[in-house]
């Protein structure tokens, strides 16, 4: 039996996101997302659905719905047991989890090239909390695996009110290391660790997550000055 044959139709990263957010109130693919769900085709087989035209991205819309459709999401009214169905949308779409029991777990970052898990979700019951130890913003965490905070809080009230204390956060962030020397920042980081060591403390796993991130940054930026 023959089979029907899908057209293709090839559309830039903007004028993609444009196409599958028309009439859409709340748009589940930002550009955001899109760019890096290209930026790791290779990896997470959208490579067929993209073409690259000099510097020029070019993405076939039938054939990313196909993707998209074919990926593992949960996206109804049930979830996992120990999972409520927000976390549970958010933890479908990320790569290396790791369960940490009591709602708690780690991811590597979809919004930057992530190594080893540096993503902290944690489910409080009442909230939902998001930390990226390389600094990444909780919108651009949600937006590179395509939600929002609306899907994470169904209640509007409380998912504007959590994107304008991110906001603040975001901004509070920006101000005080504007003027900082990231390097300086890295090393800061493995001095308090080393003075804590040195005390007989022991660092809680976010506190060494954050350490080899530290020292992953130094010894980069040490091979760059090579």
């Amino acid at each position: 039996m023959a089979t029907a044959k899908v057209d293709r139709i090839w559309r830039s990263v903007p004028a993609l996101a444009e196409s599958l957010n028309a009439g859409v109130s709340h748009p589940t693919f930002t550009t955001h997302a899109i760019r890096h769900y290209v930026r790791f085709a290779e990896r997470n087989g959208l490579a067929p659905h993209v073409r690259r035209i000099c510097r020029k991205i070019l993405i076939d819309e039938n054939g990313f719905l196909e993707w998209i459709a074919s990926r593992p999401r949960v996206v109804n009214d049930t979830a996992p047991e120990g999972y409520t169905v927000p976390n549970a949308r958010l933890i479908a779409r990320l790569d290396g989890v790791i369960d940490r029991g009591d709602g708690k777990w780690y991811a590597r970052c979809p919004a930057h090239e992530d190594r080893s898990p540096s993503l902290s979700i944690h489910d409080t019951g009442e909230r939902i909390l998001i930390h990226c130890f390389a600094g990444c913003a909780t919108e651009d965490v949600l937006a590179a695996v395509g939600l929002t905070f609306r899907d994470l809080y169904p209640d509007p009230w409380r998912a504007s009110y959590a994107a304008a204390t991110a906001n603040r956060v975001r901004k509070f962030t920006d101000r005080m290391l504007r003027d900082a020397d990231p390097l300086d920042i890295e090393r800061r980081v493995l001095q308090i660790a080393a003075v804590d060591l040195r005390a007989g403390k022991t660092l809680s796993t976010e506190d060494r997550a954050r350490v080899e991130l530290a020292r992953q940054r130094l010894e980069t930026a040490r091979r760059v000055a090579a």
